[in-house]
C-alpha cells in the first residue's frame, strides 16, 4: 500500500494529549483494517527542542508479524502567507530511495 490504503491513518481519528515538551498522538488499528494482518498500536510524539528543532518519534507494536513503516508528510509555509507552490527545497543527500510511476519504492 501507498499511504496505508484507501482510508489510511491520515483519514483516521487519533487520540491526542499534551506532554511536557509537545504533543503525542495514539491510534489503535484493529486486525484486518485495510487488509493488514493483526492489530497495530501506534504513537507519534512531536516535540520542540530548546534550540528550536522539531523532533518526531514513532513507536508501533503489532499483534502479529507485519511490516510497518511510518513517516510524516508535513508541509510548512516558510513565507507565513499564501501557498507553498513556489517553495523550493534542496536536500544534500548521498542516497535516496527511487520510486516507480506509482510512487512505490
Amino acid at each position: 500500500h501507498l499511504h496505508g490504503g484507501t482510508a489510511g491513518f491520515d483519514q483516521r481519528l487519533w487520540q491526542g494529549r499534551e506532554t511536557g515538551a509537545g504533543v503525542e498522538f495514539r491510534r489503535h488499528s484493529p486486525e484486518g483494517e485495510e487488509g493488514y494482518p493483526g492489530a497495530l498500536d501506534v504513537s507519534v510524539h512531536f516535540a520542540l527542542g530548546d534550540d528550536g528543532t522539531l523532533r518526531i518519534d514513532y513507536a508501533a507494536t503489532t499483534s502479529t508479524p507485519t511490516v510497518v513503516t511510518l513517516t510524516n508528510h508535513s508541509y510548512f509555509n516558510l513565507a507565513g502567507r499564501g501557498d507553498i507552490l513556489d517553495h523550493e527545497l534542496r536536500l544534500s543527500a548521498s542516497r535516496y530511495t527511487p520510486t516507480d510511476a506509482t510512487l512505490i519504492p
